[in-house]
């Protein structure tokens, strides 16, 4: 079995695949000590290319909107959800609010839905949001939730307390 190192940074960390495996995305701070993101072919073909700085953690790639959702970290626990376009490849803030985590991102098959879990209610629930994300978020857990996920069918998927749960929406 050959393996081949497809990162050559020594902070490289956080990797995601993207939908038709053949790239990856990951958090470096090889851009002079900020955390940032950057591409790279899963070919080891060509060296990897910044995307954007700052940048945290990238989360999910959209398949079907050519999307990337990320957070970002301000201070020691402040996590905002942003959105890269690989198309136009300009940043939006998807959802922040000063002093919460908003994190675990995850973009609905279809792409109008973004789910993610926050600490804003002082523990972690599990809200939805429309994609682009207009401050209109409804609640999906209670008595906490984390780490939501979709099925391809529209089903929403989270974990409360080590439990596997479930909404369709």
């Amino acid at each position: 079995e050959k393996r081949t190192r497809l990162t050559q940074g020594g902070s490289d960390q956080f990797l995601l695949w993207s939908a038709d495996g053949n790239e990856i995305v990951f958090t470096s701070a090889r851009n002079g000590g900020v955390q940032a993101l950057f591409l790279q072919n899963v070919e080891g073909t060509g060296d990897a290319r910044l995307l954007l700085s700052p940048g945290r953690s990238p989360e999910h790639w959209s398949s079907k909107t050519d999307q990337l959702t990320y957070i970002t970290l301000q201070g020691a626990r402040d996590y905002d959800i942003w959105s890269y376009s690989l198309a136009s490849k300009t940043s939006t803030v998807l959802v922040g609010s000063p002093m919460t985590a908003e994190l675990a991102s995850q973009l609905a098959p279809s792409g109008k839905w973004l789910a993610y879990q926050s600490n804003e209610s002082g523990q972690y629930e599990v809200y939805i949001e429309p994609n682009p994300a207009n401050g209109t978020k409804v609640q999906v857990s209670k008595g906490g939730g984390m780490r939501p996920i979709w099925a391809n069918d529209g089903e929403l998927y989270f974990d409360v307390g080590g439990k596997l749960y479930s909404v369709e929406l």
